[in-house]
């Protein structure tokens, strides 16, 4: 089974976010876990039957089988687009507040990305994480 992105997350900040540390399989299992039960009742998890994915033995694999790729334009033109006039629950829980706008690409001068509360938030938490995890790094080299 390949991995959705291949890298590890260092020991420290691993704790600190609360997720496994020694594989990082682990690691990317439960954050996908985590992710379609919270999108498991938009318009996206009911069509791509987060529910049973998540039901499924094999939780990489039956997302991978049940939710085909988007490039951007599909997935703005299908399901953000909406999003944008503000339909509620399309892809993530609730009315999507905010969009960064990309500095534009060969196809598009830009392209809106939906930015949630709960992205802003765990972003922060992550930070915070981060910045904690590095200071205990540079408080356990430092030589007495």
């Amino acid at each position: 089974m390949a991995s959705i992105i291949d890298f590890k997350i260092p020991k420290a900040i691993a704790r600190a976010l609360g997720l496994p540390t020694s594989d990082a399989r682990k690691q990317q299992r439960k954050v996908l876990k985590k992710l379609l039960k919270k999108a498991r009742f938009t318009e996206f998890g009911q069509k791509y039957n987060f529910d049973q994915v998540l039901l499924s033995k094999n939780v990489e694999k039956s997302f991978q089988q049940a939710v085909p790729i988007h490039d951007y334009n599909k997935i703005y033109n299908d399901w953000w687009a909406r999003t944008l006039d503000g339909v509620p629950d399309i892809t993530w829980p609730g009315k999507i507040e905010y969009f960064a706008l990309s500095s534009g690409t060969s196809e598009a001068a830009s392209k809106y990305i939906p930015v949630t509360k709960d992205l802003l938030r765990s972003n922060t938490i992550n930070y915070i994480r981060q910045l904690i995890s590095v200071f205990s790094y540079q408080e356990a080299n430092k030589k007495h």
